[in-house]
């Protein structure tokens, strides 16, 4: 839906422009707007890649570990239902410790984890806990 806001926008100013005989503005706009989006792509490279260095650096260290253990009591509470040694309630502790280490490009992979190992482990006959039902469709099994 948003596509075709835009897309109305879009088309609004060059009709806009076509009539005032000024499409040069146009041009000049989507030059001007590419330049900008150019730069600012390349200084976000340059600050992803050093922090996504840095985190990593920690998780190797293991302060993702250390912030799961020191999670565990506020998981527990918040998923009562999770038993304390089921493998989803470790891939729910390392998606919480991914959030708040902001490891950015790890956090969707480790947010699906704790659904996916739910999953598993009711195609594999290990009883859920009973928070395992996501309210979204989970992605197809490989």
């Amino acid at each position: 839906m948003i596509n075709y806001v835009w897309f109305v926008m879009i088309l609004a100013g060059v009709i806009t422009a076509t009539s005032k005989g000024q499409i040069h503005l146009v041009t000049e706009g989507v030059l001007a707007g590419s330049e900008q989006a150019v730069v600012v792509a390349l200084g976000l490279i340059g600050i992803i890649s050093f922090w996504s260095g840095v985190m990593k650096i920690a998780q190797d260290a293991g302060l993702m570990e250390i912030i799961a253990r020191a999670l565990g009591p506020l998981a527990r509470r918040l998923f009562p239902d999770v038993p304390e040694r089921h493998p989803a309630m470790g891939a729910l502790l390392v998606a919480m410790s991914a959030n708040i280490l902001a490891l950015v490009m790890l956090v969707p992979l480790w947010d699906l984890r704790p659904w996916v190992t739910c999953r598993n482990s009711i195609t594999t006959k290990i009883p859920p806990p009973t928070p395992c039902v996501p309210s979204w469709p989970l992605p197809p099994r490989a």
